[in-house]
């Protein structure tokens, strides 16, 4: 319907020079002639979503996957559903996203690393226990394993009595790479072995 599609141009022009409420009206006519066509569904969903109309852009965001599903509408419907806090929600609708190799794609697959690496850090970072033999000094060696960027990494160097000593790692540490730091935490070669260590953070680099 050619009369809907110049609607959608028309709202796509009005949220240009920021006449988001005429815009509004605008997706709503070309919706009202086309409605069995996504595009019109989605753009005003991104533009509720701008509003901060968090439940009409979900619902058109919504219609708009299913008349045609989209990386794009799936990242807006993570983003919308982890702003809401429903990270479970978030997970698949990242999860859908990450399957295309545009930006919608990277975006959901940073998304994604960031959700893991709050839930599960020891997934992505590998960690070891070493001692400098000149200082006697405990030293922690951490090894990336993720697709992106790392840092603020946080490990725990746990002693014999269940003590934890925090250990940070500013970073960034890019990916297959590794990071070293000596701790102030002394050792002979009787107690190392009993030493254990534990990842307790890590955030990907934007």
């Amino acid at each position: 319907n050619r009369e809907g599609l110049f609607y959608e141009l028309k709202g796509a022009a009005l949220v240009h020079t920021g006449d988001k409420k005429a815009a509004l009206a605008s997706y709503g006519q070309a919706i009202s002639l086309n409605p069995h066509y996504y595009s019109p569904y989605f753009q005003r969903g991104l533009l509720l979503q701008s509003m901060g109309d968090t439940e009409h852009a979900k619902a058109d965001l919504a219609a708009s996957e299913r008349l045609l599903p989209t990386a794009v509408a799936s990242l807006a419907q993570g983003q919308l559903a982890l702003a809401g806090g429903d990270t479970r929600s978030a997970y698949q609708h990242f999860d859908r996203a990450q399957q295309s190799s545009g930006r919608a794609g990277d975006a959901a697959r940073h998304a994604l690393l960031k959700l893991d690496l709050v839930k599960a850090p020891h997934k992505y970072v590998e960690a070891r226990l070493g001692m400098n033999a000149a200082t006697n000094r405990v030293t922690v060696e951490v090894f990336n394993l993720a697709p992106g960027g790392i840092k603020n990494i946080v490990v725990n160097v746990i002693s014999a009595n269940g003590q934890p000593l925090p250990v940070n790692l500013r970073g960034p540490i890019a990916p297959g790479k590794t990071a070293r730091v000596e701790t102030a935490l002394s050792a002979t070669s009787a107690n190392f072995n009993s030493l254990r260590i534990a990842v307790v953070r890590a955030e990907p680099v934007e």
